[in-house]
């Protein structure tokens, strides 16, 4: 179970550069792009787990959409194995809500139904704030219980 009080660990990444072989960017960008890719506020986020945590990447228009890495969310009360989880960003593009948890927790009922950490990442400056509720693990897939009359 996850308990409020659990560190968290999503400190922003300051991100390196990518190995030129794993650049992802788009290539003869004003060809596939258009004329104003350049001035483009349009942002993709991708995420991926392994058993370093959480990771949430995001990718801008105005850079070919090149991802870089924006936050690798942990919780070191439970940093043993993989990780699993899903991101969205707002309508607003201002903020990442991610919720991910340890990829065991899909095996126990209990923790599928609230053991993810829900966290909102500010897409400008890469910090996270815990949400205060704890949340169905992303790989649940259950529909939600029918209201009773």
């Amino acid at each position: 179970m996850i308990i409020a009080g659990n560190r968290v660990s999503a400190a922003p990444e300051h991100p390196t550069a990518p190995a030129d072989d794993a650049k992802a960017t788009i290539g003869s960008p004003d060809g596939a792009l258009g004329g104003g890719w350049r001035s483009s506020t349009d942002v993709v986020v991708a995420s991926s787990a392994d058993t370093d945590g959480f990771h949430v990447y995001l990718a801008r228009e105005r850079d070919a959409f090149r991802f870089e890495r924006l936050a690798t969310l942990t919780d070191s009360a439970n940093a043993t194995g993989s990780w699993t989880g899903h991101a969205c960003l707002t309508g607003s593009g201002r903020y990442v809500v991610a919720v991910y948890a340890p990829a065991s927790y899909t095996n126990r009922p209990a923790l599928m139904e609230a053991g993810g950490t829900a966290v909102v990442i500010d897409v400008a400056r890469g910090r996270s704030t815990r949400s205060r509720i704890t949340s169905s693990s992303p790989t649940t897939t259950r529909p939600a219980a029918r209201p009773t009359r």
